[in-house]
């Protein structure tokens, strides 16, 4: 079997969809089942890939064949008024009094110099008809929040959109009136209002190409959905031109047929068994600061760092090595971290082993028969506690770390989503979990983004209007204005940029300043970037000189 079967028939064993579209090589995944050396080899090999599906390899495009009320995301089961439960990731939000109403995720986009409003309008008004989540509206009654989506058409793009003359705008110039109008934009969001979404459209004329800011409040969106709606905002924009049924993303599961699911699901017999698998991994231990408890400390209280690693050492630590180890690149990160925080509670006559993190997941988990959740626009994120440790002989063993760390990530049942349906969904279980707290450290490893190729429709930056690093972490966000009650000691969040010269890696890190100080902060970053040199130089070969190979736009 040749070099690009197999790349085919591993995709598909990994349900990575492998497509064609506007005659580029695009794919459908689910973050936790693409392997990063896959990833590499269908952007090295892509053209090649390409050529085989058009002559006859390409697959059906998922369907869903189940849900609760036997109907997909654009039946008129959404266009029902009706008010429906929370999920756990909205049930979280909402314990911890977190200030939802301007908490966004926000994307730049570079859009067509002959760009006009009119079919701007008509582009927005089209992804926002097929997309329930963008007409989101949270209703609560006396303290209780309940989640329900508008008709179509009731949403309308121009109540949306906001023009910005940008031609003339130059230097440091134009990143103030990004800035500026970002935070205005921040303030109109409001999801108990209905106001999800705000386009601000940066008009540099037909000389130059120009920008779309898109600002949608967290409720409505997490990281796996961006590539979604960019996808669709292009078919959108180029179907009007022939006046063609625009080649939208498939429709699949909906967020609210996801909700009832759980709802269900969490009160299952079987699911509750699983408490005593999480009473285990928060027992006592594990801590970064023993002893130490939050008491209403807020993001007024806490600290910021960020740090970078080049293309050289990030491009082999991302792809190459874990491919040496078999594993995932979300596992070599965790793995270091776990080896630096030992050696770190070491040097303050800390000898615990273990530490327990609280881990973010995609949360788009293949629980049901039937159910598709890879192209629906939700917020679906996990996070759930998982208890590390690297079993190794000191830092300077690599390859027992991994294997220890990976053996234990893979012991949490269906990537940790039972964690948060019990925590949050299942009232004989939840008071239990809630009394034994939560891990002092978080971490959130959001993938690779990019590329940014320069193409319309496409990412231009992903730091644009990252001011600040949240501190549950977000694809591209800033914190609300008012104070953010912290749940965590210590909260990273880790992305991957893909550049021309290969993948950077940006690590947000925050903290709890009333128990740590920077300089603390600071040598126990440095141990883990330290160890993560080590287990780049394991690789330095062929990864790093091929990583100039590109995804095809619509594909990241």
């Amino acid at each position: 079997m040749d070099v690009i079967s197999n790349i085919i028939n591993e995709a598909r064993a990994n349900r990575v969809m492998l497509y064609i579209r506007d005659g580029q090589l695009a794919f459908v995944a689910e973050e936790g089942r693409f392997p990063d050396d896959l990833r590499f080899r269908i952007g090295k090999y892509r053209e090649e890939i390409r050529r085989a599906l058009l002559r006859g390899h390409q697959e059906e495009a998922p369907r869903t064949a189940y849900s609760p009320s036997q109907q997909s995301e654009d039946s008129t089961h959404s266009e029902s008024a009706e008010s429906f439960d929370l999920t756990p990731t909205i049930a979280r939000v909402q314990e911890i009094q977190w200030p939802i109403r301007n908490y966004d995720s926000a994307l730049l986009l570079q859009v067509p110099a002959e760009l006009t409003q009119d079919v701007l309008l008509a582009v927005l008004q089209t992804v926002l008809n097929h997309h329930d989540m963008l007409r989101l509206q949270v209703t609560d009654e006396n303290s209780a929040w309940k989640l329900r989506v508008r008709a179509k058409k009731s949403v309308a793009a121009a109540e949306c959109l906001r023009r910005v003359e940008f031609a003339g705008v130059t230097g440091a110039d134009r990143a103030s009136v990004l800035l500026e109008e970002y935070d205005k934009a921040k303030s109109w969001l409001d999801p108990f209002a209905g106001r999800i979404v705000r386009a601000i459209w940066f008009d540099s004329g037909r000389a130059a190409p120009g920008a779309l800011a898109l600002i949608i409040n967290h409720l409505a969106m997490d990281g796996m959905s961006w590539p979604v709606l960019t996808a669709d905002l292009k078919a959108a924009y180029e179907s009007l031109g022939d006046e063609a049924i625009p080649n939208l993303s498939v429709k699949g599961t909906s967020y609210r047929q996801w909700s009832e699911l759980l709802s269900v699901e969490a009160n299952r017999p079987e699911r509750a068994r699983e408490l005593s698998y999480w009473e285990q991994v928060l027992a006592k231990g594990g801590e970064l600061l023993p002893g130490c408890r939050l008491n209403g400390d807020t993001t007024n209280d806490s600290g910021r760092l960020t740090m970078h690693l080049s293309a050289t050492v990030a491009t082999p630590l991302l792809i190459a090595v874990p491919a040496i180890f078999g594993t995932s690149s979300n596992d070599i990160l965790l793995a270091a971290l776990a080896l630096a925080a030992n050696e770190w509670r070491a040097q303050r006559g800390v000898n615990d082993r273990a530490l327990a993190v609280d881990v973010n997941g995609h949360g788009r988990e293949e629980m049901f028969p039937g159910v598709t959740l890879s192209s629906t626009v939700g917020w679906f994120t996990t996070l759930y506690p998982v208890r590390l440790v690297p079993r190794a002989v000191n830092a300077i063993d690599l390859n027992s770390a991994v294997n220890a760390i990976r053996s234990q990530l893979r012991e949490a049942p269906d990537h940790g989503i039972g964690y948060g349906l019990l925590r949050y969904l299942n009232p004989e279980t939840a008071p239990k979990l809630r009394a034994l707290g939560r891990p002092q450290v978080s971490f959130n490893y959001m993938g690779v983004w990019g590329a940014m190729l320069g193409d319309d429709w496409s990412m231009l930056s992903p730091d644009v209007f990252a001011a600040s690093p949240g501190e549950n972490g977000s694809e591209v966000h800033s914190l609300p204005k008012e104070p953010w009650p912290l749940e965590h000691f210590l909260f990273i969040t880790v992305t991957a940029i893909e550049m021309k010269e290969g993948l950077r890696l940006k690590a947000d890190i925050g903290w709890a300043a009333r128990f740590l100080r920077e300089d603390e902060v600071r040598s126990l970053a440095d141990a883990w970037f330290g160890i993560l040199r080590r287990f780049a130089a394991l690789h330095q070969g062929d990864a790093a000189s091929s990583s100039t190979q590109r995804f095809a736009a619509s594909a990241f």
